[in-house]
């Protein structure tokens, strides 16, 4: 006798192995939703971010919960995203960002918080970028036209877009 006939037969073992699978997948996304150490989502931010207090020229990883920009030893800390044209052979500091003065206000009452709600109004008009070793000048909304030339960075040999390299 095959599977399918025994199932067919006893009803009662096919309703119990199917409610079995069913709290197993249960267990699982709970468990990987508490391990992920944050609970208000099911998808982790990353640990970790790359900033720099001198316009790009060096850079170093720290906390992502940072909220820049932040004073670091006396210093002015922004954001700044790296990438790679080799495969992480060679990195390189794409653009900067940095909060918006009100947005800033509003991402550490987020953090304090421990809430991801409002995440999407930051995303869309809550911080500037701007090219690396441009000095103060150049700072744009992520939301001017501007924007997308800034934060679009292409590889010049293969014209193609770059990696961008996550903190370690």
């Amino acid at each position: 006798m095959g599977i399918r006939e025994t199932l067919n037969r006893n009803p009662g073992i096919s309703a119990g192995a199917v409610g079995g699978v069913i709290v197993l997948a249960l267990i699982y996304i709970i468990y990987n939703w508490y391990t992920s150490g944050n609970s208000s989502s099911l998808h982790s931010a990353p640990a970790k971010a790359w900033y720099t207090v001198d316009d790009g020229k060096s850079y170093c990883a720290d906390s992502a919960d940072k909220v820049p920009p932040y004073d670091y030893q006396g210093k002015t800390a922004v954001l700044c995203h790296v990438f790679t044209c080799d495969h992480d052979k060679t990195r390189f500091v794409g653009y900067l960002q940095r909060y918006t003065a009100r947005a800033k206000q509003k991402r550490e009452e987020m953090i304090a918080k421990k809430t991801i709600v409002g995440l999407e109004e930051l995303a869309s008009s809550g911080y500037e970028v701007k090219r690396p070793l441009t000095g103060d000048s150049g700072w744009v909304n992520n939301n001017d036209q501007r924007a997308p030339s800034i934060m679009n960075i292409t590889c010049k040999e293969t014209k193609s877009l770059a990696e961008e390299v996550p903190a370690e």
